[in-house]
């Protein structure tokens, strides 16, 4: 597979799930950092190389990875997310989410997943409501 520019931050505190994903990742030609915890994802997030991060929704200690998506995108509104999580039911309503695949799962859903927020438009960001 041909190299892309788009750049993948992977987030989950589970260090088996971290290199199985990142493999993945970096099979199909994405450069991949991976980080397990809040603080580095925020320090990672902040050099505003990445195009996308996959976050897991829980990482340890009660962190929550859609509220890192959620101040990512104070900075950098364009970037994609995919959140993973083993969550029963899936997610509630979320305007950070442009993905989300649940664990278990096959490894051609992380790669059509990614692919397909690779191809799709950026975000604009989000127009604060009219009152």
């Amino acid at each position: 597979m041909a190299q892309t520019r788009f750049a993948i931050l992977v987030v989950d505190d589970d260090p088996a799930m971290r290199e199985l994903l990142s493999g993945i990742l970096q099979d199909q030609g994405f450069p991949v950092t991976a980080v397990a915890d809040e603080r580095s994802a925020m320090g990672e997030i902040g050099t505003g190389r990445f195009s996308l991060v996959v976050m897991d929704i829980r990482l340890a200690d009660g962190e929550d990875g859609r509220a890192i998506v959620q101040w990512a995108r104070n900075s950098q509104p364009t970037l994609k997310s995919l959140y993973v999580s083993g969550l029963p039911g899936g997610l509630p309503f979320d305007p950070d989410l442009d993905g989300f695949i649940g664990k278990p799962f096959q490894s051609r859903e992380i790669v059509g997943c990614v692919w397909e927020l690779y191809y799709r438009e950026p975000r604009r960001g989000f127009a604060p409501a009219a009152s």
